[in-house]
């Protein structure tokens, strides 16, 4: 015989306020995630900091010249004027430290002007 679902003789308080409290293994999981994000995020900062320093370091007269030539040699495999502004506004996003040599660069072998450095 089943007891009598109204029958509360057995049972027990239940906190509803409180979650179950996390097993060892889960906490573990937890904190591992977490030194991992933090791993990554340091990574980052590192990585990003190497780029700018680097950017800063490099001589924006050899910039501006690759890049005019290359808008050179472009222009002589047919390429068009638009075209080739809008590859290169691409390669100046993120690199805004070397964005004016780049564009001084590109706009000068367009215009049909000679190196300036």
């Amino acid at each position: 015989m089943e007891p009598d679902p109204s029958d509360a003789s057995d049972a027990r308080p239940v906190n509803r306020l409180l979650p179950p409290s996390p097993s060892g293994k889960d906490l573990a999981a937890r904190a591992m995630a977490r030194v991992e994000a933090d791993e990554q995020a340091r990574r980052a900062e590192i990585e990003a900091a190497e780029e700018a320093a680097l950017a800063r370091s490099i001589d924006k007269s050899l910039i501006y010249r690759a890049v005019f030539d290359l808008t050179r040699a472009e222009l002589a495999s047919g390429r068009g004027p638009d075209e080739l502004r809008a590859e290169f506004a691409l390669l100046v996003a993120g690199h805004e430290v070397q964005a004016v040599a780049i564009h001084e660069g590109m706009e000068d072998a367009l215009a049909g002007r000679e190196p300036r450095r």
